[in-house]
């Protein structure tokens, strides 16, 4: 996905993300010098805080959001 997202003081995100989508049940481990926290949360949550606190996120997940939802893998029906 290319998107681009304009910070302060005249700052200008321009990227080409690309966007993996699985299921993990596993512990993750991520590098503490890029990843100040995370947490685990629906999908639906996420969307519905990000529209009401955007300045808590990085400023590229609302542009790769909706891609990510499009993109969720479906359960099958057994």
């Amino acid at each position: 996905m290319l998107y681009e997202a304009r910070l302060t003081q005249g700052l200008v995100e321009h990227e080409l993300d690309h966007i993996f989508v699985g299921v993990y049940n596993g512990q993750i481990h991520p590098n503490p010098l890029e990843v100040s926290e995370y947490r685990w949360v629906e999908i639906t949550s996420l969307a519905t805080d990000l529209a009401a606190h955007p300045h808590s996120y990085a400023p590229w997940l609302g542009a790769i959001l909706p891609v990510l939802v499009d993109n969720l893998p479906q359960e099958r029906e057994e």
